[in-house]
C-alpha cells in the first residue's frame, strides 16, 4: 500500500512540475513578444535618456583616467 502511495505522490509531482515548466514558459514567451508587438517605429528616440547616460559615463571618466586611457588604446588598436 505505501508503494502505491508513494508512486502516486510521485506521479502527482511529475504533473505538478511539468504543469509548472509550461506556465512558465507560456508567461515567459508572452513577456517577450508583447512589448516589441506594442512598440510604435515611428516614435522618435528619447534622447534624454542618452544625454543623461553620455553625462554619467563622461564624469566617471574624469573620475578615472586610467580606465579613460585604457579605452582609448583600446580604440587605437581597433582603427589601426
Amino acid at each position: 500500500m505505501t508503494v502505491t502511495l508513494r508512486t502516486a505522490r510521485a506521479v502527482r509531482r511529475g504533473l505538478y512540475g511539468v504543469l509548472a515548466g509550461g506556465l512558465l514558459s507560456a508567461t515567459v514567451s508572452l513577456v517577450i513578444a508583447v512589448p516589441l508587438g506594442g512598440a510604435d517605429p515611428q516614435q522618435p528616440c528619447n534622447t534624454t535618456m542618452g544625454q543623461t547616460a553620455s553625462e554619467t559615463v563622461q564624469s566617471y571618466l574624469a573620475r578615472h583616467p586610467d580606465v579613460r586611457q585604457h579605452l582609448i588604446d583600446l580604440a587605437n588598436k581597433c582603427t589601426s
